[in-house]
């Protein structure tokens, strides 16, 4: 299996590392996908993140999410202190007719988001045998925080907020890369299930991304959910 990359693809990817906005086939304008904002809806459960079929309520929260940002902190963090989980209401509403094409929107950004991640591949000797993805958790945030601040000297709260996601991969990778890992646009993801499967960001990349095209072929995940 190799990863189909086009041009559209790459200049996409490019786009918004350089802090272009994600616009939707239905005019939905989204702000650029931050490690802050990928923390946040992994504390919700959200389901955009892994691939399952989401619900329109899924697609609303997400779209609050990345408009709102760290503003939405301290209302998520009451909300689960409290034992539930809030209501995030995004500023430009989703429509009711669209949400399951936006849906498959928010998917395709976080696949180019994930780009530079998928160039890695850890090198043999490296003996890379402990996920450091097992959540999108603190010490997932401090780890590209760090690896971000000393490739650009940006302050944590910009690189969290601010910084796209994708420039943030494509940091990782080039710091991965003076570490002795193989980076590169053509890797065979099967060439080594071992360190495939031991290198979460690569195992999860290739798990979402069977799942996306399987549902971009069905129309959207709600519709391959009832089918």
């Amino acid at each position: 299996m190799r990863l189909a990359i086009d041009d559209k693809q790459l200049a996409q990817e490019t786009l918004l590392a350089l802090g272009a906005d994600w616009i939707s086939i239905d005019g939905q304008t989204l702000p650029p996908l931050t490690i802050g904002a990928v923390c946040l809806l992994h504390t919700l459960g959200s389901p955009v993140l892994s691939g399952q079929p989401v619900s329109y309520e899924d697609v609303s929260t997400a779209v609050a999410v990345l408009e709102t940002g760290r503003q939405a902190v301290q209302t998520v963090y009451d909300a689960i202190c409290g034992g539930y989980l809030p209501v995030l209401t995004p500023k430009t509403r989703v429509s009711q007719d669209t949400w399951q094409d936006l849906a498959s929107e928010l998917a395709a950004y976080l696949e180019i988001s994930l780009a530079g991640w998928t160039m890695i591949q850890p090198a043999k000797e490296s003996g890379c045998k402990k996920s450091w993805l097992a959540d999108f958790d603190g010490y997932w945030l401090a780890s590209l925080v760090s690896v971000c601040h000393k490739a650009t000297g940006y302050d944590p709260e910009h690189i969290i907020w601010s910084m796209p996601l994708v420039a943030v991969g494509h940091y990782y990778a080039s710091t991965a890369a003076t570490m002795g890992a193989r980076v590169s646009r053509d890797i065979d993801l099967a060439e080594d299930m071992a360190t495939l499967e031991s290198y979460t960001i690569q195992a999860f990349c290739k798990q979402i991304w069977s799942k996306l095209r399987e549902n971009r072929h069905h129309g959207s995940f709600e519709r391959e959910n009832q089918s």
